[in-house]
């Protein structure tokens, strides 16, 4: 073998190393995206959500006839989007933190059939509740709250 064609086999080498290297920094810092991503917002899951209601004054309330969130979110970065062919409407409960971090009642956005407007948000709002109401169903089972849960993707940062 000569001089010229062994290091022709080096810089061969040399260069699929390089390329592997390139390869492998180029998926590290997309999984640091996600990640940083997936550390900084958050979206409200199927487990979030109980049997129930909440009144016109914030305050929750025996309800058969639909879902709310257990506990509430922080409004900023809400974005609340409704499945093309849901059977919902959804209302947001918005609420103020005083200085023990209870839950003031700020006001609320009802019957909403779209996605939401974060142009609605009442000033002085921190957190909010979303509770979910079926069109066609008079009374909400246990195994049925996964269904009406999925139909809006709320996404919020943490």
């Amino acid at each position: 073998m000569s001089l010229y064609a062994h290091q022709r086999k080096d810089n061969a080498k040399w260069v699929i190393a390089f390329v592997l290297i390139a390869v492998l920094l180029v998926g590290m810092v997309a999984m640091g995206v996600k990640l940083i991503k997936d550390e900084t917002t958050s979206e409200v899951g199927p487990f979030a959500w109980e049997i129930g209601g909440i009144d016109a004054t914030g305050k929750e309330e025996k309800n058969t006839g639909c879902i709310r969130m257990k506990e509430s979110i922080s409004i900023d970065g809400l974005e609340i989007v409704i499945a093309e062919e849901a059977d919902i409407k959804y209302s947001v409960f918005f609420f103020s933190l005083d200085e023990d971090d209870e839950e003031v009642f700020v006001g609320l956005v009802a019957d909403i059939d779209g996605d939401f407007d974060v142009n609605q948000i009442p000033e002085g709002a921190e957190v909010c509740r979303v509770v979910i109401e079926p069109l066609k169903d008079a009374e909400v089972g246990v195994f049925e709250i996964n269904t009406y849960a999925n139909q809006l993707s709320i996404v919020f940062n943490k």
